[in-house]
């Protein structure tokens, strides 16, 4: 996917492939390179501590929990709910 750069979306700052790769493309690259990349420490440390069984990924669950995941509902909620 090297043909393809990021850029920034408006209003929250996300980054976005541009162009957007195909559904095969994409799946080429999850299937091929994404998860091998994951386990060799090369992409996404979170993601690889979450991958291994045992304490550190038992306390990355819980934070995740009490932080991350709760901020982005609280954020969900706040978006979606007419003020009245």
């Amino acid at each position: 996917m090297s043909e393809h750069e990021t850029r920034r979306v408006e209003p929250h700052g996300f980054r976005q492939l541009d162009p957007l790769p195909s559904d095969s493309a994409l799946s080429e690259f999850y299937e091929s390179r994404y998860y091998d990349l994951l386990r060799q420490g090369g992409r996404a440390p979170e993601i690889r501590r979450l991958m291994t069984p045992g304490p550190v990924r038992d306390t990355e669950l819980e934070w995740l929990g009490a932080t991350l995941h709760r901020d982005i509902a609280d954020y969900v909620r706040e978006c979606s709910i007419p003020s009245g």
